[in-house]
This record gives structure tokens, C-alpha cells and sequence, in this order.
């Protein structure tokens, strides 16, 4: 059974448009039998699919909503799949105030 996780909300808190978002797979069971996980997306801007493997990577995503994909191959060559959906919102905007 694949598990990525619950869905989430983070915040481009350098305001650079991007975030590194950890992703989590290791929940995903039977844990002894897991021979890998890879994770997909697709980018909704350019329509480039991202690729990664492992059960902890960490990403960098534009703001915005991403469906991502967690598929996990058994040992025995079974492939279970789970979504997320990671919100990447925007940061704070810095003020300036003005005296006359």
C-alpha cells in the first residue's frame, strides 16, 4: 500500500516564487517488502513531467497547487500509487511606508 501522505499548504517564505517541500513516503506498507518509490508531477505552467526517486526526497515547486504522485514497487514487482496535493502559497510581502 503506497501512502504519500497527507495534503498540505507551505509557504514561499523567501518569496523567490519557489519552495523546497519534503515529501514523505514512509508510510507506505508493508515497509520490508518496498523496493522503491518514485515520485511524479506535472508541471501545470509547461506541461514538463518531474521525476524523482526515494522515500524522503525534497523538492523545489512553484507557487501553486501540485498533484504529485508516490508509486511504490514490491519486491515481487507489484506497484501500488497514493496522491498528494501540496499547496505552495505565497510569501509575505514586504511594506514600505511612506512619510511626508
Amino acid at each position: 500500500m503506497a501512502d504519500a501522505g497527507a495534503d498540505r499548504i507551505t509557504v514561499d517564505a523567501d518569496t523567490s516564487g519557489m519552495a523546497s517541500v519534503p515529501l514523505d513516503g514512509t508510510a507506505s506498507r508493508p515497509r520490508e517488502t518496498v523496493a522503491s518509490w518514485n515520485w511524479s508531477w506535472v508541471d501545470g505552467n509547461t506541461g514538463v513531467t518531474f521525476t524523482v526517486a526515494g522515500a524522503t526526497p525534497v523538492v523545489r515547486l512553484p507557487e501553486g497547487e501540485h498533484e504529485i504522485t508516490l508509486a511504490v514497487t514490491d519486491v515481487f514487482g507489484a506497484v501500488a500509487r497514493s496522491n498528494v496535493t501540496v499547496t505552495v502559497a505565497a510569501g509575505p510581502t514586504a511594506s514600505a511606508e511612506v512619510s511626508e
